[in-house]
């Protein structure tokens, strides 16, 4: 059974290899690591440096000092700078952008200063304006050598990607 399931992965490789498009999109991931581990590498220290602020500044928040927040509302405690492996999993929330208005509401109420929502603006831009476009930007230009590089896609000649005209 297992040699059966093994020869249908080598039936799609080598289906993935005789398209043109699925080509393009296998050498542009082969050729993308190395390029991209820099980038990536630079989206890590700008979160590793606002972990070890965020846990200097909001480390060990009592969860009484959330209530009536909206971050209270959603119970998202589990969300916060009380160790590392938290303060990794609010980050990665941020980096995608999911509610950072009420993480940045919650920890400016819960601790009372300004400045709260002054660190999540600045990761905002810092870690998604910045940092997730350098590495879209990496990708799509890599991509795009790639296409240039085979000269396979055709913008003019849409039987080549595969569709029906």
């Amino acid at each position: 059974m297992r040699l059966l399931q093994l020869m249908r992965v080598a039936r799609l490789l080598r289906l993935m290899r005789a398209v043109p498009v699925f080509r393009t999109f296998a050498t542009t991931y082969v050729s993308l690591m190395p390029r991209i581990l820099p980038v990536v590498g630079f989206l890590v220290a700008v979160m590793l440096q606002f972990g070890f602020i965020g846990i200097e500044l909001f480390g060990g928040l009592p969860v009484e000092a959330f209530a009536g927040t909206s971050y209270a509302g959603a119970n998202y405690f589990s969300l916060n700078f009380n160790d590392g492996a938290a303060t990794t999993s609010i980050l990665f929330a941020l980096i995608v952008v999911n509610n950072w208005f009420v993480f940045a509401d919650g920890f400016g109420v819960a601790s009372g200063t300004m400045w709260a929502r002054a660190y999540f603006v600045v990761f905002w831009i810092s870690g998604v304006l910045i940092g997730l476009n350098i590495v879209v930007a990496t990708i799509i230009d890599q991509f795009s050598r790639a296409v240039d590089d085979l000269s396979l896609i055709h913008i003019s000649e849409p039987t080549r990607l595969g569709m029906i005209s």
